[in-house]
């Protein structure tokens, strides 16, 4: 294909998936605009009952039985009860001007029947919202979608519990809020009393059974004396119950003359939980993942987990503990660990034992955290394809240092995200002079950062990038005849880094660098039942030789769609992979459970 080609090649994959997008929402707006209009203009909703107008949603089996009647004593309600239920209904719908009509009919008795007409009306909407006594900080205008929504109490609810969580996590702990609203404008109006600015002092906590007092602020995103933060609050108790440290958590703040005070509650529950999981994308086909965890092995709250993964390219059995050894509070760890793997890649197959003990120690200073491992490994590798295959067994002794850096907003939004970053950093290094087969330093950077336009609350478009660099420093270079196996060298494709070509298939037999960028932009306000599309171009080179990358750039644009199911997330993409001397081509791919 020639280079005036590529552009006529990337407007054509734009157009397949968007084709769908102009197809399906005219059709859905005529299909609505054909019910409404089919709609019959009133329906019986009982007997003596008659509803004009089209409900949202409908009215429930209870909700009917309060305002047609049941059984024994509430067979026949009067007429007043069932126009004070019917009211209050339409209310929390929206409808707020519900007019009543009685007529009286005689029946072939020539008895005299009174029927209810119930005229629904228009739901009001939110014409104007504004604020009276919020800070400065509070910056309402970043939630969105207010102005146009149906009026109803839970619209004004959430606005107050909205305006409350945005004040405790700019440093007023104890606000009040109370959001009105005028039925006939469809003003709102929320009066703001933020209370006083101040800076978390002190943290009162239950006590876990068995565990010492203060074993647990090792998961703490705070720090005592900073503004307070209830986002921080949020995050420490993400941490905890994550890791099954406790069933349940939360804090509640009390403001006194000297600072806020927070109280943590806890429920504990069984410090071991079996857990089992299932994923599924076209690289691995089924993923099935198996973990025991016990969370507090002894009074020093230690943990230790064992765990077990399938799939068609990767099997692997590991296990570490976390053992804090100190008798007083404190983040500092031995980290014992094993992993035994099996990868069946495109590039190469090879059986891994890799076992060893490191140090750790974790920080947290408003807006990151970090953790930080290391220690001696002993690794055993069979190479049973691929680079390397002619030296199949190879061992190496190593040193292990890990870093990763991550933005408490990362961490705040990780079921949904939407903001923040994360960057981790893996190095080890080994030397044939002291045992290994060969000497190789291996050095690999990874990172992501999500940015949410104008930080609104719900998002629009949210920009994501997530990049990595990584190096082998060795003498060595890929080949069947290389002393150092398959997965010391790096390899690009897939759903991690270039999404128009296959699983790890650039190059065939490995690289000694590796690079890619991965931009990508979400609509998340799109009206279609939650789906979300986003469009997205990545980037990678390669490179034979250690620190230094080769021509050409490889890029594969492309564009997928992801929804958020009540039970997991579900991601598909469709991209093309370029130059087309290289192994690219179209490339669909499908997960569940995979964030971004």
């Amino acid at each position: 294909m020639t280079r005036s080609e590529i552009p006529r090649a990337i407007l054509f994959l734009f157009y397949i998936h968007f084709s769908f997008f102009t197809l399906y929402i005219p059709c859905c707006c005529i299909n609505l605009y054909a019910k409404e209009k089919s709609a019959a203009p009133s329906q019986a909703l009982c007997e003596g009952l008659i509803l004009q107008g089209r409900i949202k949603p409908d009215f429930t089996s209870t909700e009917k039985k309060l305002i047609c009647g049941d059984q024994g004593a509430w067979r026949k309600l009067p007429i007043a009860q069932i126009k004070f239920n019917i009211s209050n209904f339409l209310q929390t719908r929206g409808y707020l001007h519900p007019s009543f009509l009685i007529e009286h009919q005689e029946n072939a008795q020539e008895q005299y029947l009174d029927t209810l007409i119930v005229n629904v009306g228009e739901p009001t909407r939110v014409g104007s919202f504004t604020t009276q006594g919020g800070p400065p900080g509070l910056e309402v205008w970043r939630h969105r979608g207010i102005v146009g929504a149906t009026l109803t109490p839970q619209l004004l609810g959430s606005l107050e519990q909205w305006i409350t969580q945005r004040l405790s996590a700019i440093g007023y702990p104890c606000p009040k809020v109370t959001a009105r609203a005028d039925s006939e404008t469809g003003a709102v109006v929320a009066e703001v009393d933020p209370g006083p600015l101040q800076n978390l002092t002190s943290i009162n906590s239950e006590s876990v059974p068995g565990v010492t007092d203060g074993m647990l602020s090792r998961y703490d995103a705070f720090q005592l004396g900073d503004l307070y933060n209830a986002d921080l609050l949020t995050v420490t108790m993400n941490r905890i119950t994550s890791l099954n440290l406790l069933q349940a958590t939360y804090f509640t703040t009390t403001c006194t003359k000297s600072g806020a005070v927070a109280r943590q509650e806890i429920t504990a529950g069984p410090p071991r939980l079996v857990t089992f999981g299932i994923g599924i994308d076209t690289e691995g086909v089924i993923q099935l993942r198996s973990t025991w965890r016990n969370s507090r092995l002894d009074s020093h709250a230690s943990m230790a987990q064992a765990s077990v993964q399938f799939s068609s390219v990767d099997q692997n059995i590991d296990g570490f503990i976390n053992w804090y050894n100190f008798p007083f509070p404190s983040r500092r760890f031995i980290h014992p660990s094993y992993k035994l793997q099996h990868l069946n890649l495109n590039a190469y197959e090879i059986i891994s034992s890799r076992g060893g003990i490191a140090i750790g120690t974790s920080y947290d200073r408003d807006p990151v955290g970090l953790q930080f491992l290391i220690g001696p490994m002993i690794e055993l590798d069979r190479t049973l394809r691929g680079s390397g295959v002619q030296n199949p067994n190879l061992e190496f002794a190593e040193l292990e240092a890990s870093l990763r850096v991550q933005s408490h907003l990362f961490e705040y939004w990780a079921t949904d995200p939407r903001a923040g970053y994360s960057v981790a950093m893996v190095t080890d290094f080994s030397a044939a002079s002291l045992g290994s087969s060969s000497s190789a330093q291996r050095l690999n950077l990874t990172g992501e950062a999500l940015w949410n336009y104008r930080e609104y609350d719900p998002p629009l478009w949210i920009f994501g990038l997530r990049g990595g660099i990584a190096t082998t420093i060795s003498s060595e270079r890929p080949g069947l005849a290389s002393k150092i196996p398959a997965n010391f060298f790096w390899y690009l494709g897939g759903s991690g880094d270039l999404r128009g070509f296959a699983l790890q298939s650039i190059p065939s037999l490995g690289a000694m660098t590796d690079f890619y960028l991965d931009p990508e932009l979400r609509l998340t306000d799109l009206p279609l039942f939650g789906i979300q599309p986003f469009v997205f171009c990545d980037f990678g080179m390669t490179g034979l030789s250690p620190v230094s990358l080769d021509s050409p750039l490889l890029y594969s644009p492309g564009i997928g769609l992801r929804y958020k199911s009540p039970f997991g997330v579900f991601r598909t993409t469709l991209a093309r992979g370029y130059p087309l001397d290289t192994p690219g081509g179209w490339n669909f791919y499908f997960s569940f459970g995979e964030e971004f």
